[in-house]
């Protein structure tokens, strides 16, 4: 151990090896604590590293099942069903994401809606968002197709989001897929006022 003086006079204990301007990380933490995806889906983890002007801020990642998902440079890639732990690490701190991989929907998934048919309107109500989920406990799916019917796409819009927007007065359908495509799709009918 070296004792360095300081400007007052006052000894202050500097550690061998460790320049008086290094700065320790405090805290990684990441933007999603769980996942789920479907198999050969993927999703990207942010690490965030505390403080700001910590010397070292390089992130390490690791999965601890890597047959399950991978991770390189908190892109995640699900390889089979399961579960899988991703950790962060950056100067001795760490926090992890709890990955639970599902098979990709297939003929027998059938797509659900939180409502059948809805009415918007050009002056008023002009939004609704599409909330699609897939029966079956095996399948994780996430990520859905939206298509408006070619007469619809004058009443109406939908985003990749399933966020609806009305455009004139109209009718429309719009039938949501699992992002494969496989499986039994759903239909909203859409009236617009």
């Amino acid at each position: 151990m070296v004792i360095t003086p300081t400007l007052e006079g006052v000894p202050a204990v500097q550690v061998e090896g460790q320049t008086p301007s290094t700065v320790d990380v405090t805290s990684v933490t990441l933007n999603r604590t769980s996942l789920v995806l479907n198999v050969n889906a993927s999703a990207t983890l942010k690490a965030t590293v505390k403080p700001d002007n910590a010397t070292n801020k390089t992130v390490k990642w690791s999965s601890d099942k890597p047959a399950v998902a991978t991770v390189e440079n908190g892109v995640v890639k699900a390889k089979k069903a399961g579960t899988a732990i991703i950790t962060a690490q950056a100067g001795g701190k760490k926090a992890t994401c709890k990955v639970t991989v599902k098979a990709a929907p297939d003929k027998k998934a059938k797509v659900t809606l939180n409502k059948k048919s809805v009415t918007l309107k050009v002056k008023g109500k002009k939004t609704f968002q599409i909330k699609a989920k897939i029966s079956g406990k095996k399948y994780g799916c996430n990520s859905f197709k939206y298509t408006v019917d070619k007469k619809g796409k004058k009443a109406v819009k939908v985003d990749k989001n399933g966020k609806v927007t009305a455009k004139k007065k109209g009718k429309a359908t719009i039938t949501v897929k699992p992002y494969n495509g496989k499986g039994k799709s759903a239909k909203l009918k859409v009236t617009v006022k």
